[in-house]
């Protein structure tokens, strides 16, 4: 395995070179005062961090990370973009007391978090007046005798930071204060975007002063945040930093311990129903070995047919999709672009990747709309955290390329229509829209106790009694709807459940039925009707249940081991090995693409073939035979079959002679004499994993770009091919 890149030694006039004359002289006095303290070297990665005194009572975490020659990311609890003052510190630090750094495997994560937590509570703290400030120290028994504002500031932004505070501070809360507090972290979608009337609206509450009191006692408590906006009519809220996953989740009935009595609209019943005559349904797919085995087969995107010349020349049109006949239509009647009555429709798309690449996704995925959503997903070029649970779910609900909506409106027969004269929402803002609509209905469901079967008609109440027009963004002041939903040529009006239930409840039910479902969050009783009813419920899911997996995702709890695989790889004499698809051992799969070469997928098996450039790769690696017969041995729950066996042997014994290497990066130099002049002049000597000649070396593939950058600084001027 290639050695791991250290953090480089440095001069003092290289940190003089690299910084600000003025951070520079600060930092100088900074760490001649004895400002850095608790230096800390990660071994594993080029990376050094310390806490930093920026003032009497103010420790700041700053992290330093070398990316190649003389090019350095900082991080700095003072949110100075580049290299500041409490930076330049600890470089200094470095150059003359690094024998005095406690080294370690990696950079400890939770400092990380807590110094990224301290960073965000500054900036929330920024607009709290000095009264605030002290009504926070107060409520936690911070002392803050003689602190200026900014050293308060900085006392108080510690401490919110710590994760007993925020437990402590829930186990306090009234049964009012816990309403708003869920409510708040349902409707909030991460900023401050949540006022006071919103939450009384979303709550039913017949008085506003009950939510403005609750808010401020869990403002002071450290678990929500606000800021100042000349847009919204009263500053609005949104959850602490931190404070997401102390949110406690919803319960059937709220104890009446302190006799608070106001009405709450809605609530998510246990399903009562029987449950055997439902047809369960749960994943039964690995959206994870999807991602992990998708780009090994020929995908390729659909070719979109040309757009008019209208759709790129006015503002109104660019970028949206639009049905040509409703296109040619409107064009002909004139000043069309200044008429009330001018409306489009807004199609979904066609599936990204064309019929072809469909096919080839359809033995593994099993079905196209779930092709067409990992299609959205998959990075390139691909990443190998790509198929990492969390990150997959992360992704999901970040992404504004698919929207659950495509499928409801086909699904559904609904239409998306939207005014020409709302010229300034765009496409990108309208899937922002829907995707912060999936989030919101995460964060309900993240409420819900897990283990149990949910009634889901009492979902979609409660969620049309909290925020029926969920999927358009609140407006601050009244204004005419830019887009909406038609069924048969009908508006739809989000506020009767009944035509509501079958367009918004339709994609809460994608959602879960979608999504949530392939990822192995939830599982589904459904009720299955006859294909020519036409009077069936649009809506076929009846109860829904949260699995400890779901439970980890939505609340970022720890994932939980997956269940013991009960089918075994099976090898063959010809060196072919089959591991069968969905079986709940995805550490299976990462094992045999590091061993063997990927064939296809068929059969619900994914084949595999051993060769001996993934055998020298393995060894590579860092595997011996012994690692590899004894994973070999696990996955398939049984003795080798002797062929396997003796060609592995025969691998490792003729390892040493033949090596085989992939997606190198290499540099060819024009003379014998420029790889010494740069190995002497430059860090070269850190990237490069091998010396093939003087005039060839292989580096680094992370490092290519800053060292072309450093070459050309140099007075190079390198060819990239």
């Amino acid at each position: 395995m290639p050695r791991p890149r250290p953090f480089p030694t440095l001069k003092e006039s290289q940190v003089r070179r690299l910084a600000a004359p003025a951070a520079f002289a600060a930092g100088a006095t900074l760490w001649q005062d004895g400002a850095v303290g608790r230096g800390t070297l990660a071994l594993h990665e080029p990376l050094i961090m310390a806490q930093v005194q920026g003032g009497a009572q103010n420790e700041l975490t700053v992290i330093v990370r070398h990316q190649a020659g003389d090019e350095f990311d900082a991080q700095c609890d003072c949110g100075t973009g580049g290299l500041c003052a409490h930076a330049v510190a600890l470089l200094l630090a470095w150059v003359n007391e690094s024998y005095t750094f406690e080294r370690v495997d990696a950079a400890p994560a939770a400092r990380a978090q807590a110094a990224s937590l301290q960073y965000q509570w500054r900036h929330y703290l920024q607009a709290a007046s000095l009264a605030q400030l002290r009504a926070i120290t107060r409520r936690h028994g911070i002392s803050h005798a003689g602190a200026d504002r900014a050293s308060l500031l900085a006392r108080v932004a510690e401490h919110l930071a710590q994760p007993e505070t925020g437990r402590q501070a829930v186990a306090t809360l009234s049964e009012a204060q816990k309403r708003v507090f869920q409510m708040l972290y349902i409707l909030s979608d991460g900023q401050p975007d949540t006022t006071v009337a919103d939450l009384q609206e979303a709550l039913g509450w017949l008085e506003i002063s009950p939510v403005e009191e609750a808010l401020r006692e869990l403002r002071e408590r450290g678990l929500v945040v606000t800021l100042p906006s000349h847009w919204f009519r009263s500053d609005p809220y949104t959850i602490a930093p931190g404070a997401g996953p102390l949110v406690p989740p919803m319960t059937g009935q709220w104890p009446a311990a302190d006799g608070f009595d106001q009405p709450r609209l809605g609530v998510v019943h246990p399903f009562s129903g029987d449950l055997s005559r439902l047809r369960i349904v749960s994943g039964g797919v690995s959206v994870p070995e999807i991602m992990l085995l998708a780009p090994h087969l020929t995908l390729k995107v659909r070719r979109q047919p040309p757009d008019l010349a209208q759709a790129h020349a006015i503002k109104a049109l660019r970028d949206w999709p639009y049905e040509l006949d409703e296109m040619v239509r409107l064009q002909v009647k004139p000043g069309w672009l200044h008429q009330p009555d001018s409306v489009l429709s807004v199609p979904p798309p066609a599936p990204r990747l064309d019929d072809e690449s469909l096919a080839a996704l359809r033995p593994l995925t099993g079905a196209d709309d779930l092709s067409d959503f990992i299609s959205y997903l998959l990075p390139d070029p691909p990443r190998a955290e790509a198929h990492d649970t969390r990150v997959i779910f992360a992704a999901w609900q970040r992404t504004t390329a698919w929207t659950e909506l495509w499928p409801v409106m086909s699904e559904h027969g609904l239409k998306g229509r939207r005014s020409v004269l709302a010229a300034h929402m765009t496409y990108a803002h309208w899937l922002e829209q829907l995707a912060r609509a999936r989030r919101f209905i995460t964060r309900l469901l993240s409420l819900l106790p897990g283990g149990i079967w949910h009634d889901f008609a009492s979902l979609l109440e409660t969620t049309h009694a909290i925020n029926a027009d969920f999927l358009r963004e609140r407006q601050p002041f009244p204004l005419q709807p830019a887009w909406w939903l038609e069924t048969n040529g009908s508006r739809i009006d989000p506020r009767t459940l009944d035509a509501w239930r079958g367009a918004y409840g339709a994609f809460i039910e994608r959602i879960v039925s979608g999504p949530l479902r392939w990822l192995g969050a939830v599982e589904l009783a459904v009720q299955d009707a006859h294909p020519a009813d036409e009077t069936a419920d649009p809506i076929s899911v009846r109860a829904v249940r949260l699995t400890p997996l779901g439970e980890a995702l939505l609340r970022g709890g720890e994932l939980p081991t997956p269940n013991a695989p009960e089918r075994a790889l099976r090898l063959s004499d010809d060196l072919g090995a089959q591991l069968p698809l969905a079986r709940n051992d995805f550490s299976a799969f990462l094992a045999l693409e590091r061993l063997a070469r990927f064939e296809q997928v068929s059969d619900g098996h994914a084949a595999y073939r051993f060769d001996e450039e993934h055998a020298h790769a393995a060894f590579e690696y860092g595997l011996t035979l012994d690692d590899v017969l004894a994973q070999l041995a696990r996955l398939a729950d049984g003795p080798l079959p002797a062929r396997v066996l003796t060609q592995w042997q025969d691998w490792w014994a003729r390892y040493g002679r033949v090596r085989w290497y992939d997606d190198l990066t290499v540099f060819e130099l024009a003379d014998d004499y420029i790889l010494q002049e740069l190995l002497t002049q430059t860090d070269l000597k850190e990237h490069v994993l091998f010396t093939f000649s003087p005039r060839l070396i292989v580096v680094r593939p992370e490092s290519a770009d800053a060292l072309t950058r450093q070459l050309v600084k140099k007075g190079y001027t390198p060819r990239v091919e």
